[in-house]
């Protein structure tokens, strides 16, 4: 009896036994990371598609000319005496009893001249020529190369191109003759001197809405003379073109005799071309001068080379930048065809790339089209 009973209470501590959990090992704790610590992976690279625009790469920009500060001036005095004289003759007074005073800067060419560059046009007419005159070293005479555009009023035949070459040569001599005049006339410095008292009383102002353009730049190889003007004759810029007229004037009877007629551009009157329109950049959105960047603009469609590039991709960005500060939306909608439509064209023409349609040969907004075009042609590194 006694054992059956020891043996009952056996098997019941066995049972209880068996019926606990088993027990596992302990987990290892884990540290906490810190959202900073945490390791990251760079998405992978997307690689970029070739440059629509420029597929070689930016163009490189022709080497800058060395211009240096002049030490000496040429002596002009005895043409500067009559030009006085004349320009004060020419000068519109307006103020009744005052006096014009007239005095001229220094013209630092002091050694042989090489090259004269002259630029003429009408707004009105919309005719912009371009001229170079070239000496090279040991000859007397100048090789001429004229460029202009055909006007506004003009019509060109089918398969012609709307530019005028000119070429052809001018006598050292005769040259030097009409720059005894030219040379001291871009020098001109002019005033007009109020008497006293000041007052407003005889005042007058004369208007024209004749806009013209000039430009002179003269050089030997070390130093140069350079002077322009764009806009309206009128007398608040009198001191300002009255000179420029007079140089004109002395120079152009010479390439009167070189016509500018229908031709097909060589390389040397393109890469004169692509000289002076990166010369003239600068003064692209001058007031007044838009007509001027609209003929060069023009222009480069025919005489344009992959070096201009950048620089047209730059008259895209600044008609982009004009309309819209239009917020009338039929005033921007026309200042965006007028800004934008001749640059695009001039750069498919150039870079054989040409966005201005969709796939399936939609006209697409010109907006648009510029900014994309301004972004492959900028020459800018990808940000």
């Amino acid at each position: 009896m006694r054992r059956a009973l020891l043996l009952g209470l056996g098997l019941l501590g066995c049972a209880a036994r068996s019926a606990e959990a088993p027990r596992s090992p302990a987990a290892a704790a884990i540290p906490a990371v810190s959202p900073i610590d945490a390791p990251t992976q760079a998405a992978p690279s997307r690689a970029r598609g070739p440059n629509r625009c420029l597929p070689s790469g930016p163009p490189k920009a022709p080497a800058a000319t060395k211009v240096y500060a002049a030490s000496t001036c040429v002596d002009h005095r005895s043409a500067e005496r009559a030009l006085a004289r004349k320009l004060t003759k020419e000068y519109d007074p307006t103020v009744t009893g005052s006096t014009i005073d007239v005095s001229f800067d220094c013209d630092p060419l002091t050694g042989d001249l090489e090259e004269v560059v002259l630029e003429t046009g009408s707004g009105h007419g919309g005719n912009l020529e371009l001229w170079r005159l070239h000496r090279k070293s040991g000859q007397a005479d100048f090789d001429v190369l004229g460029i202009g555009n055909v006007g506004y009023y003009a019509r060109t035949r089918e398969g012609e191109l709307p530019l005028r070459i000119g070429r052809g040569n001018i006598s050292g001599p005769a040259l030097d003759k009409a720059l005894a005049t030219a040379r001291p006339a871009l020098t001109a410095r002019i005033r007009e001197l109020e008497p006293p008292p000041n007052g407003l009383w005889g005042r007058s102002i004369s208007t024209s809405s004749g806009n013209f353009h000039l430009y002179f730049r003269l050089s030997d190889g070390m130093y140069e003379l350079v002077r322009h003007f764009t806009g309206y004759p009128g007398s608040s810029d009198q001191p300002r073109y009255l000179g420029l007229e007079e140089a004109s004037s002395a120079v152009a009877p010479l390439l009167e005799r070189i016509p500018l007629a229908e031709g097909n551009p060589s390389d040397e009157e393109r890469a004169f071309f692509v000289r002076a329109f990166l010369a003239a950049v600068p003064r692209f959105d001058d007031d007044f001068a838009w007509w001027v960047r609209d003929r060069y603009v023009a222009l480069a469609e025919h005489l344009g080379t992959p070096e201009l590039v950048p620089a047209l991709a730059a008259v895209l960005e600044s008609g982009l930048r004009e309309a819209e500060r239009e917020t009338a939306a039929d005033r921007k909608q026309a200042m965006l065809e007028r800004r934008l439509a001749q640059p695009l064209a001039t750069l498919a023409r150039i870079t054989g790339w040409d966005p201005r349609k969709d796939d399936a040969g939609a006209t697409r907004d010109p907006a648009e089209v510029a900014r994309e075009v301004v972004a492959e042609c900028s020459g800018k590194p990808a940000g």
